[in-house]
């Protein structure tokens, strides 16, 4: 019995960390499109906003996709963030196929706003 709930108490940790790491990058998502918006498509502040909000060097080395797709047709700018959220424990590597697992998030923002 202690080995389960052992097991189920790493897992839930295991989880917490990986909803921790998707509230930052939605974080990070919101604050690049942001950025892009108000910049018009300057890549250095997209890329500063991005690295400032996830605010974890190790984190901001995972974000391995960051995409910028400005819609002249809405007026939007659609950011997608993808990263690779690392298992902390072993346990669930069977069931996902690996190690780790290839997370993503996305913010829409209006293009031409001004300001903070």
């Amino acid at each position: 019995m202690l080995p389960f709930l052992a097991a189920l108490l790493l897992g839930v940790a295991d989880i917490a960390r990986a909803y921790g790491e998707q509230v930052a990058v939605a974080e990070a998502a919101h604050q690049g499109a942001r950025a892009w918006a108000i910049t018009n498509g300057d890549s250095t502040a997209f890329n500063d906003a991005i690295d400032n909000a996830l605010n974890d060097p190790d984190l901001s080395g995972r974000a391995y996709l960051r995409v910028a797709a400005p819609d002249a047709d809405t007026g939007t700018v659609t950011v997608t963030i993808s990263y690779h959220y690392n298992l902390l424990f072993g346990f669930f590597d069977d069931l996902v196929g690996g190690d780790q697992l290839t997370l993503s998030n996305s913010a829409t923002m209006p293009l031409g706003i001004t300001g903070p």
